[in-house]
């Protein structure tokens, strides 16, 4: 299982759990179902992945074998399947007699219907012709009158660059909310009205650009961070 690689180098280094936990920020209960493989303990994807990277690097070994077994023993649902049903209905003779009989007895009927309504008719008087009322002009009111479109207004422009793995998450207040992990040398940009809340998982593993403005490295290295934008960015963040 590829959590006891995790587990076995812990123990062989002489750490234990709750070191690990307060040296990484994460919640003790987290590392011990990534060494368990107990996923149906952990967070959602994107931030087991970052907790799973951020693992493996402060015991010194590498994460891609665990992510991908991780990967692979996700729960994916399972598709609803609508299995077609056949149906036949054989016909005899009587079907095509009842048919014929419904069809004379509708003509029958069709035909009194006709001539009844021929004898009850009488020719209705002339009309005059109606007298064309004059047009007047119908009056737009103020209020009706189109109006020229409202000016947006441009907002926040955000931009992220990796320097280490990190993974982030991203809400706005319209809540709309976006995820991304991010490798070295990667960059997102965003684009937002008013504010934006920011979940980093590795806080010193990128660099934040708000609004053409650099503010730098936010935390320390696989420290994990939530900031609010742009209060975040009127109080100061630490740079490396």
């Amino acid at each position: 299982m590829a959590g006891e690689i995790l587990k076995k180098r812990r123990e062989e280094s002489g750490i234990a759990i709750q070191e690990a936990a307060a040296a990484l920020k994460i919640r003790k209960d987290y590392l011990s179902a990534i060494e368990e493989d107990a996923f149906g303990k952990l967070p959602v994807p994107v931030y087991t992945v970052g907790y799973i990277r951020a693992y493996a690097k402060y015991l010194g070994v590498d994460s891609e074998p665990i992510v991908e077994f991780y990967n692979k023993h996700l729960v994916q649902p399972e598709s609803a399947a609508i299995m077609p049903v056949a149906f036949s209905r054989k016909k005899g003779p009587g079907i095509y007699a009842g048919v014929a009989l419904v069809a004379v007895v509708a003509a029958v009927a069709a035909l009194f219907l006709f001539f009844g309504q021929r004898t009850d008719q009488t020719v209705p008087p002339a009309s005059k012709p109606p007298v064309k009322k004059q047009e007047v002009p119908a009056v737009v009111s103020p209020e009706a009158a189109p109006q020229p479109p409202p000016v947006e207004t441009k907002g926040h422009s955000l931009k992220i660059v990796a320097r280490e793995t990190t993974w982030l998450s991203i809400r706005f207040s319209d809540g709309k909310k976006d995820e991304a992990l991010l490798h070295p040398g990667d960059s997102r940009d965003w684009t937002f009205p008013d504010r934006a809340t920011l979940r980093i998982g590795n806080a010193g593993g990128i660099d934040i650009q708000l609004d053409g403005r650099n503010l730098g490295t936010p935390g320390d290295p696989s420290e994990v961070m939530t900031l609010t934008l742009p209060e975040a960015a009127d109080t100061g963040l630490t740079s490396p």
